[in-house]
């Protein structure tokens, strides 16, 4: 696992967030749309991607990539060999407000605390948690639909990246895109 001080890997993932999200946006209109069925929302992803929908009994989902791994896969084991978005959407009634719950998750798992910033995704108030690991970076998007069900859309992508800026520009390109269908 990464070895990295909270304090040095929230001073690098911040300046890395600042970095994207000055930077200028790229044209994405060569890129492909997906129009979600049982998920309600649509985006636009790189042409070159590939897309797998599926399903388990706990929810719909969705992941698109320039390589798709198998469904049992673990996207947090082994190597990364490219890019993964996945998409789903969680029934989450919190006890507790949900940067604590996404901060508590994220210390259980990688043992350290990640970067959680507040961000408008389609006028959805989110919050997005970015982590940096030594040999890949993954960002989420939690966003809480406020329809009175705890229903939550969240958009994860996993990279190879060992540049944060430039994983996070793709992530916000990605972002910036989204639709969700009310």
């Amino acid at each position: 696992w990464y070895e990295q001080s909270l304090d040095e890997q929230s001073q690098s993932e911040a300046e890395a967030l600042a970095e994207a999200s000055s930077a200028s946006d790229s044209d994405v209109s060569d890129w492909l749309t997906f129009e979600g069925r049982a998920l309600p929302l649509n985006f636009s992803y790189p042409s070159d991607w590939q897309l797998w929908e599926g399903s388990t009994p706990l929810s719909d989902y969705i992941q698109i990539g320039d390589y798709v791994s198998k469904p049992q896969e673990d996207a947090f084991t082994g190597e990364v060999p490219g890019h993964k978005l996945e998409v789903t959407m969680y029934e989450l009634f919190l006890e507790q407000p949900l940067e604590d719950w996404i901060r508590e998750t994220d210390r259980n798992f990688f043992d350290f605390d990640s970067l959680i910033k507040d961000e408008l995704v389609d006028g959805f108030p989110a919050k997005l948690d970015y982590i940096v690991l030594e040999d890949s970076t993954f960002a989420t998007a939690y966003i809480p639909l406020g329809d009175g069900t705890g229903n939550v859309l969240t958009i994860s992508l996993f990279g190879p990246e060992t540049d944060p800026a430039e994983f996070q520009v793709l992530f916000l390109q990605i972002l910036s895109t989204v639709h969700v269908k009310g």
